[in-house]
């Protein structure tokens, strides 16, 4: 059984933008660069994958989930002209390694991957990987599909079917992956500007899924309010109107990611080499020819997709 690791590649470029400040003797930015390989060599010395496909956003991916919402993701600013620079750059590179990658002008990353994994990867006797600090990835995984955190570590469900989400640092409650984006609509997700329901936190949505199923059971009136506070009873009675629209742009959309085969480009070493001397990466420099392993094994072959 091959192992295919999916990458959030605009979630791992813009966590490593943060949180890599690196440059080169002459000033040029590299710490995106250096944080995404370093990423996918960390991983890859850990799980040997056979495939790396990796899907970014484009600034239109957004759009149709902005129709119906149009505060999605409202609170986020341009991106930085040195963050741009370097997204061509690392892409650039990811290629001359080998690796598969993908976006398109209608989907999100996450809508790719999700398509990947429950539908173009299935049946093939492939265990798939998705890396990904993103919770909206959690409502994929099953007997197939584990997501890599670079915060969290591996989710996968347990023998019963259910993930373990935290409450605080001591606390936490298991749920079905499939109530993963209810949770989101309840709790909301700052990253993405969905408030959810004011004053429900984590606990009170583990109370809540203690009686019910989801948000399902709010909009046909058969939700069970036992052990909420009046707060947070309050915060879910004035979001009914949006718990709808907050469902319909959080759930991936396997339609909207579906992709054709996807050919993995042969490695240019000395490209790679180029570039490597170009950014100064010393560290990966020495790493000779096992540089191109994060590209998997199969560099030059289709990856066959199911329609």
């Amino acid at each position: 059984m091959s192992k295919i690791l999916l990458v959030d590649g605009s979630h791992l470029a813009r966590r490593n933008y943060h949180s890599q400040q690196l440059s080169t003797s002459d000033g040029m930015a590299t710490g995106l660069i250096y944080g995404v390989i370093n990423s996918l060599t960390s991983l890859y010395s850990e799980i040997q994958y056979d495939f790396c496909v990796i899907a970014w956003d484009t600034r239109t991916s957004s759009a149709w989930r902005k129709e119906i919402y149009p505060l999605y993701k409202g609170n986020r600013t341009a991106p930085e002209e040195s963050f741009l620079d370097q997204l061509e750059m690392v892409k650039a590179l990811l290629n001359a390694i080998g690796i598969c990658q993908f976006e398109k002008a209608d989907a999100e990353a996450d809508d790719i991957i999700g398509f990947l994994a429950k539908e173009g990867f299935s049946g093939q006797d492939h265990d798939i990987i998705i890396l990904s600090g993103d919770e909206d990835f959690w409502a994929l995984v099953d007997d197939d599909v584990q997501v890599y955190s670079p915060t969290k570590g591996w989710i996968f469900p347990g023998e019963d079917g259910m993930i373990e989400k935290a409450i605080s640092k001591t606390k936490s409650f298991r749920l079905r992956p499939d109530q993963m984006v209810d949770f989101k609509c309840l709790v909301g997700d700052s990253s993405d500007n969905i408030p959810g329901a004011v004053g429900f936190g984590p606990g009170a949505a583990a109370t809540f899924f203690q009686y019910n199923e989801g948000i399902k059971n709010l909009l046909d009136g058969t939700v069970n309010l036992a052990g909420l506070t009046n707060r947070a009873t309050q915060g879910l009675l004035e979001a009914l109107p949006v718990l709808q629209t907050f469902h319909d742009i959080i759930t991936i959309s396997t339609e909207r990611g579906r992709v054709d085969d996807l050919a993995v480009p042969l490695p240019n070493k000395e490209k790679v080499k180029k570039l490597f001397e170009l950014f100064e990466f010393n560290s990966f420099k020495v790493l000779g020819d096992t540089i191109f392993n994060i590209g998997g094994n199969d560099a030059g072959v289709t990856l066959n997709i199911r329609s």
